[in-house]
């Protein structure tokens, strides 16, 4: 699914029940990382997702490899905000929610070749490049 796919599928869906529902999850996923038990937490919430996927995803579980990432969850959070209906009512399915958050993850999941070389091999003859590629690898943001 492609960011224009998910934009089209989120304007049909309603705001407050899509965040709602993120907030659930991630709520749940991130209390299981406090009691151990994430992996009952992720296959509850998969039984709804049609069957070829959700028996995929559980091949992923059974192998302890969680499907559900902070980072995609926060992608979805994100994109609602941006693309969901703002009054809308429509409720987001889990099935809806694993295919976004699986978009999302394959998006996080690719590099950019040409980001990728530059970051890598700085032009050496372009000392400001050099510097801000060095700063971005090695800083962490200022709190806010």
């Amino acid at each position: 699914m492609t960011l224009e796919q998910r934009r089209e599928a989120w304007s049909s869906i309603g705001a407050a029940p899509a965040l709602a529902a993120i907030s659930d999850l991630f709520a749940k996923v991130d209390l299981s990382a406090v009691t151990g038990d994430r992996l009952t937490v992720e296959p509850e919430f998969i039984e709804d997702v049609d069957a070829p996927l959700r028996e995929r995803l559980l091949v992923h579980l059974d192998r302890q490899r969680p499907v559900f990432a902070h980072t995609s969850l926060v992608g979805c959070i994100r994109e609602v905000a941006e693309f969901a209906e703002e009054d809308g009512q429509r409720a987001l399915s889990a099935d809806a929610l694993t295919h976004f958050v699986l978009s999302i993850t394959a998006e996080n999941d690719t590099t950019d070749p040409i980001l990728d070389a530059r970051v890598s091999n700085p032009d050496p003859n372009d000392p400001e490049q050099f510097m801000r590629c060095a700063f971005t690898m090695h800083s962490t943001p200022a709190p806010h």
